[in-house]
């Protein structure tokens, strides 16, 4: 169990914990790679029913697990996407997205590989956003002094417009999509995205993890022993705070994902035999 922190009115607190094994088998997750150790997948998302998807491209599939542990759906993915991923996420549209050797692949929620989108050998992106329409690809600095997000159409491989992160005057340009239609909700995401980023870029330590559509944005500052949530609303108040402290003997190098609806958060941690995915919520919400 996780230790105790202090506690507040806005506090996060764990409303489940999914303890999902690792190995071979179809209930387990990775492969065994001798003398007890394992290869593992890193990566899980959680759809809106609360069940935990994870790449597990080792036996080339995405498990689906409820949050008892139990293998609810063995999804079968295409071959030649290495486990050995940087991201992954599920899309709204339901989609999957991930990330891996400088290409970007979208996979449908049957597992066929949709298309995919080479950047080029080591590039990897600063953050990945999987908004409703479209998604955002923020390029690391040493790429991209400016900071600037390219948008992807989830229906094909071609970059529809690029903006700049740090962009002041009249604000964002418009983006066309292949139609030649404006994308309004994308651009909204792309304002709030950008008001924040610029707004906590310099003055705080805080990382964005996640933006919902009506621009509400998560963040997190990691310490030595936990990390804490911070949640803005679009115009960039802070609405909600909390801190969530690392299991007894585990770092603090696990991945996050939520579900926006409730803003429900999960966190894997990984032990030996076995990876834990705990799900928290504010509670003061």
């Amino acid at each position: 169990m996780l230790a105790a922190g202090p506690l507040s009115a806005q506090s996060l607190q764990q409303v489940s914990l999914t303890h999902i094994d690792f190995g071979p088998g179809p209930n387990q997750i990775g492969l065994e790679r001798g003398a007890g150790e394992h290869w593992k997948p890193l990566f899980f998302a959680v759809d809106g029913k609360g069940l935990i998807h994870i790449p597990d491209f080792y036996k080339q599939r995405i498990a689906v697990f409820d949050k008892q542990g139990r293998l609810k759906a063995d999804i079968p993915c295409a071959a030649g996407i290495s486990p050995r991923m940087n991201f992954f996420a599920l899309a709204p549209n339901g989609c999957y997205i991930t990330f891996n050797d400088g290409t970007l692949y979208t996979i449908s929620a049957q597992g066929k590989l949709k298309w995919q989108y080479a950047f080029g050998a080591g590039v990897i992106p600063q953050r990945i956003f999987p908004a409703d329409t479209a998604l955002f690809i923020i390029l690391p600095p040493y790429i991209d002094a400016d900071g600037r997000a390219i948008l992807f159409d989830y229906r094909n491989a071609r970059p529809m417009g690029r903006f700049g992160m740090q962009h002041k005057g009249k604000g964002l340009a418009l983006v066309q999509n292949t139609a030649g239609n404006p994308h309004t909700l994308s651009l909204k995401d792309m304002r709030a995205i950008s008001k924040n980023a610029h707004k906590y870029k310099t003055d705080s330590d805080a990382v964005l993890m996640y933006i919902t559509t009506n621009g509400t944005s998560v963040w997190k500052q990691k310490h030595d022993a936990a990390e804490t949530i911070l949640v803005f609303s679009a115009a960039g108040k802070q609405v909600y705070r909390g801190t969530i402290y690392y299991p007894d003997g585990v770092s603090g190098n696990g991945f996050w994902t939520w579900v926006s609806e409730d803003l429900t958060i999960y966190k894997n941690y990984f032990f030996d035999k076995y990876m834990q995915i705990a799900a928290y919520r504010f509670t003061g919400k």
